[in-house]
């Protein structure tokens, strides 16, 4: 994708680049550039600019002189540009600045706060330019906006569909779907179910603009790269920590050199097992703080991944070679769609209301072809019953749900029961399977097999 060019070096081409960010812009021009610099970037003037503009977007920075500017490109034969005009100006304000769908928040800084990433920053984010019919599903307030942003970069007449949020989407978008093959989404997916359906139509992409994780480098781990496919072809086991979870299966697992995935406060049951897990996933604050020394104490055989929020200083600095931090963006969710999967897990993992859901994102990422659950009770019917259960945690203080209130939560429960059928569905579409081998318990999603029956040289 080209860079930008600001024209229009005032206080309001400063707010563009604010907008922006440095990173897609390429300079400013200005026809009487006293300097060379402008805000950080370079400042050329309108000649310049004519022997470069092929290389550039450009956009109008000004109110007071738009007319006059937009006249001046066209009688140099530039009609492809964008005007920030009041209206769009109003969109990016200050006073709107954490007002969504114009921002996407994303995490960032030591203290894990979130920061706003503006919805038009991201247009330029992915590369469009291959494709030829084009559905854009926006909200009525920014659809302005990115009509102007297709016409910009010159692909106003590939669009051929434009839905509103909330306008009988998806039957426009069935009546367009044969010509379609890409479909920009500029809704956040918590008030939409259109990235949900789609993006599994075999031929179609979706273009999502709040997923911006792909385009933040800072988070991304590039300790986990070395583990992509590394197991491709195997089968791992992804321990959970219910009551059914036996220190003798642990022990057979071990036994048999098989690949574990543990979590949480498992240590505990480390004294009765010489068995230790290959890969240990720490990702909720509430249980990295109700026994904080214990849990970064734990040693696996491989690694440890952790939260990005524990590794870049909110709550401990490590750096260690056997430490990798999993980046997630805000979550969007809901108890009525499936949660989203992600496949690379070096740039992002996406929340599915238990650790379980990023210990299998992993597991996919890593190439393992067969993926068995033991310890998942999954229970239904009240999840205070895990305190009436006998629990191989010897306090009933150490167990997890009792961490946080929002664990008490049907609606939680149901969101995980959303994110298992993504992470079945994620496996499957790639010939892989997830089984369920944990004795008893509630959880049906996932076809059952005999844990025993795994190892017939032992029957």
């Amino acid at each position: 994708m080209k860079k930008i060019a600001i024209f229009g070096s005032g206080e309001i081409g400063k707010r563009v680049l604010d907008i922006l960010g440095n990173d897609i812009v390429s300079f400013f021009v200005s026809n009487y550039p006293e300097e060379s610099i402008c805000a950080g970037m370079p400042l050329i003037s309108f000649e310049e600019y004519l022997e470069r503009s092929n290389e550039v977007y450009t956009m109008v920075a000004s109110t007071k002189y738009a007319e006059e500017l937009c006249a001046q490109l066209e009688d140099n034969g530039i009609t492809d540009y964008f005007v920030w005009d009041e209206m769009f100006l109003s969109l990016f304000s200050d006073e709107n600045m954490n007002r969504l769908p114009r921002y996407n928040p994303v995490y960032t800084g030591s203290d894990w706060s979130s920061c706003p990433y503006p919805l038009v920053r991201a247009f330029f984010m992915y590369d469009i330019s291959k494709y030829k019919n084009i559905g854009i599903y926006v909200y009525d307030e920014t659809s302005k906006l990115l009509v102007q942003l297709m016409k910009l970069i010159g692909k106003s007449s590939n669009v051929i569909a434009l839905i509103h949020q909330g306008e009988l989407e998806k039957q426009i978008l069935e009546s367009n779907l044969r010509k379609m093959d890409c479909i920009i989404c500029a809704v956040r997916r918590d008030d939409n179910y259109i990235c949900d359906i789609y993006e599994h139509v075999k031929g179609l992409d979706v273009v999502d603009f709040y997923d911006l994780a792909y385009f933040l480098p800072e988070t991304h781990s590039k300790k986990a790269i070395k583990y992509k496919n590394k197991y491709k072809g195997k089968r791992c086991f992804v321990i959970g920590n219910g009551p059914s979870l036996r220190k003798e299966d642990l022990d057979k697992l071990e036994k048999n050199g098989e690949i574990t995935f543990a979590c949480n406060k498992i240590h505990n049951i480390f004294p009765e097992t010489c068995w230790r897990p290959d890969f240990y996933f720490l990702i909720d604050v509430w249980v990295l703080k109700s026994q904080t020394k214990e849990l970064l104490n734990i040693e696996p055989k491989e690694c440890c991944f952790y939260n990005y929020a524990f590794c870049n200083g909110y709550i401990l600095w490590n750096n260690k070679d056997n430490i990798i931090p999993l980046y997630h963006m805000p979550e969007q969710d809901g108890i009525d769609r499936l949660t989203r999967f992600s496949k690379d897990i070096s740039v992002q993992h996406c929340l599915g209301s238990s650790v379980t859901y990023a210990m299998l994102q992993a597991a996919y990422y890593m190439g393992f072809e067969s993926v068995y659950l033991i310890g998942c009770d999954h229970f239904v019917e009240s999840l205070k019953k895990m305190k009436e259960i006998k629990h191989f945690y010897e306090n009933s203080n150490e167990v997890v749900w009792d961490l946080t209130p929002e664990y008490l939560k049907l609606d939680n429960h149901l969101k995980l029961d959303n994110a298992y059928k993504a992470a079945k569905l994620a496996f499957e579409e790639d010939g892989r399977n997830i089984y369920n081998a944990t004795r008893g318990g509630y959880l049906d999603i996932f076809k059952r097999v005999d844990f025993d029956a795994l190892f017939p040289e032992e029957q």
